[in-house]
């Protein structure tokens, strides 16, 4: 019967333990993403709202950029469009496009679109494109699920959408997520 009790009592200390651990490894996430946000996001490759309004016309944008500014080699679209074939990218109003590994540089392309992006069956507001370089492969996991968590959130998501230039994608991801400096 005390084993009972003692049960009943560490139940709720575990829980509030178990809480504070996942505060903290989103607080984490969340320090890593503001640290490396301008080592991985760029105005060069950012659009808002951009003419093109179907997927694979976006990807070759955002590749064809990357392949410019030598982020990416000659066969990184390729081998998007492959990715893309063999499973949708999209979620409720983002598709996260990611090619581990094969980037000469860790970047992140952003097409944002007010009037949406034809994805699939879906239409979807925000599309990041990966391209990780494999020495960034360990950091860029906390980060992506940073960005994850963040743009999972409806308000950031409402918000986002009204982001007509790099400046205010920064800013709002600055002010949209928290982290305590120890």
């Amino acid at each position: 019967r005390s084993v009972q009790y003692h049960h009943l009592i560490l139940n709720p200390v575990f829980h509030i333990f178990n809480n504070v651990l996942k505060t903290l490894k989103i607080n984490q996430k969340n320090f890593i993403l503001k640290k490396n946000f301008n080592d991985f996001f760029s105005e060069e490759l950012f659009l808002a709202n951009p003419l093109e309004n179907e997927k694979n016309a976006v990807l070759h944008r955002l590749c064809e950029r990357m392949v410019e500014l030598e982020y990416v080699t000659s066969d990184f679209e390729e081998n998007v469009l492959v990715r893309e074939k063999a499973a949708s990218t999209a979620f409720v109003n983002i598709a996260y496009t990611s090619m581990e590994m094969e980037a000469l540089k860790t970047c992140i392309g952003v097409v944002i679109s007010k009037k949406g992006i034809r994805w699939d069956q879906q239409c979807i507001h925000l599309v990041l494109l990966v391209a990780i370089n494999k020495v960034d492969k360990r950091i860029f996991h906390d980060l992506y699920e940073a960005l994850v968590i963040l743009f999972s959130n409806d308000k950031v998501m409402e918000l986002v959408s009204k982001c007509t230039s790099f400046s205010d994608f920064e800013k709002l991801i600055y002010s949209s997520i928290s982290y305590h400096e120890e």
